[in-house]
């Protein structure tokens, strides 16, 4: 059960890869003069995202062909109803970035997916804060891309 569910989900993650992946296509990747440009990232995460999502498919197929269904200590999304209520957190997440902001939205959208795949409250809230924090400081202060906040919109 828990092999279909991470397969599913592998799938799912790169048919929003390849979406996502359409979205960057309007973005500069490189600027001669400068550098990297705001293309450069999200096509590296996109391209990330979509080499893990195969390797966790190809582990599953080759899990269910052995029979094998080993416990990990890693957050598993083990049934459908799990992976369409993170799904729908990912869709709500992506809908309310412009009118929240980056760091409130992820944020929430980390805290929330982390509580509800049962993880320790306080630990989900931590890891949730910190993560919102560095990324948004990287583009933010390092990279200097604008990046939406919640006084924006106010």
């Amino acid at each position: 059960q828990k092999e279909k569910a991470n397969i599913i989900f592998g799938l799912v993650l790169i048919v929003i890869c390849i979406f996502l992946y359409q979205q960057t296509l309007r973005f500069p990747t490189y600027y001669r003069k400068v550098g990297y440009g705001p293309g450069f990232y999200p096509k590296l995460l996109i391209f990330s995202i979509v080499i893990f999502s195969l390797v966790l498919i190809i582990q599953s197929l080759l899990n269910l062909s052995k029979g094998f269904n080993k416990n990990s200590n890693l957050l598993v999304i083990n049934n459908f109803k799990s992976l369409s209520i993170v799904i729908i957190l990912f869709v709500l997440y992506l809908l309310l970035f412009s009118s929240l902001g980056f760091f409130v939205d992820s944020f929430l959208f980390l805290a929330i997916t982390m509580i509800f795949l049962n993880m320790n409250f306080w630990k989900s809230i931590s890891i949730a804060l910190i993560f919102s924090i560095a990324i948004y400081y990287i583009f933010a202060s390092l990279l200097r891309v604008p990046v939406p906040t919640l006084v924006n919109f106010l």
